[in-house]
């Protein structure tokens, strides 16, 4: 891996924010899910590593006609277009002919002489995946009534993106930053407030406090439906990044004797895993039972990740 682009993954990705919103329903602002990393902004936006363009549609006269030429124009450029469509039209995603289902993709390639687009993205419950998408279902998909409604509520998906590495991008890893944010994390102090002269303060729950919030979410959707897999895949992702973080400063130099908060929060992320599998295990057969477990695990990966932080921020 690059090392600029190592030193600014380990230098984010440590804040977690929680919604206050239970259901979802009502988080239209550009953050992410109910549970997600917290950024000031959106990371591609800050990163100096990528070289990032964002246009209204309206702005280059994006129409039926000429949008997909500019798509491919970009691609021939270096860049890779990131936009919202209507999967309902995309034959290879779950929507299809079934429900609206406005997302994002990423168009990366095109074969004019096959009439189709590389694409990645989320299309089914496999995950994240790449597919080819037909000329004529990207039309049909990018200009859909129910999308062009959604720009009047979610302004942001009328834009388009466009990002490309930036190989003179430079970043370097500042472990008193790092520590600093590790003790937002600790505290569960609002890192929000520290961007308040660039955005609004997100009020919400934030590090070790979305523990309590996951409970309070995982009460309120077991009772009206399946419990929302997505803030415990973010979960076990933040602790897969936090043992990877541990093992980068150990062999920059930043932390000594590490191998003991390694194991530790070795122990966390399987704990992490444990419960995600726990969640889907509810959610196939709706067993009381698997929600109490649920509960039970989150208290102990609380208590124990609370520990395991006091023992790491004394190391650094």
């Amino acid at each position: 891996m690059n090392k600029e682009i190592e030193a600014w993954l380990y230098s984010n990705y440590i804040q977690l924010y929680a919604h206050s919103d239970l259901s979802g329903e009502n988080i239209n602002d550009f953050v992410g899910g109910w549970l997600d990393f917290y950024t000031s902004h959106q990371a591609y936006f800050i990163t100096p590593l990528i070289r990032t363009q964002r246009l209204l549609r309206e702005t280059v006269g994006f129409n039926r006609h000429d949008c997909l030429e500019f798509i491919c124009s970009m691609i021939d450029r270096g860049f890779y277009v990131w936009l919202f469509v209507d999967k309902f039209y995309i034959s290879k995603a779950w929507a299809f002919q079934k429900q609206t289902h406005l997302h994002s993709i990423l168009l990366f390639g095109y074969d004019k002489s096959e009439g189709i687009f590389n694409a990645a993205g989320f299309f089914d419950s496999e995950g994240f995946k790449t597919i080819k998408v037909l000329n004529s279902e990207l039309i049909q998909a990018l200009f859909s009534p129910k999308l062009i409604e959604s720009f009047s509520v979610f302004d942001y998906m009328e834009y388009i993106f466009m990002y490309q590495f930036n190989p003179k991008g430079k970043f370097y890893f500042d472990i008193n930053c790092v520590k600093d944010i590790i003790g937002d994390y600790y505290l569960s102090r609002n890192t929000s407030e520290k961007f308040y002269m660039n955005r609004n303060i997100l009020n919400g729950s934030y590090g070790l406090n979305i523990y309590t919030a996951l409970k309070e979410f995982v009460e309120y959707r077991a009772l009206i439906k399946n419990i929302d897999i997505r803030p415990f895949h973010v979960l076990y992702d933040h602790k897969k990044i936090m043992v990877s973080r541990i093992n980068y400063m150990e062999q920059n130099e930043y932390i000594k004797d590490s191998l003991k908060l390694y194991e530790m929060y070795s122990l966390i992320e399987r704990k992490a895993l444990t419960l995600r599998n726990l969640v889907i295990k509810h959610n196939l057969s709706k067993e009381t039972d698997y929600t109490k477990k649920i509960f039970l695990l989150i208290d102990d990966l609380a208590a124990f990740e609370l520990s395991t932080l006091d023992f790491m921020l004394s190391k650094l």
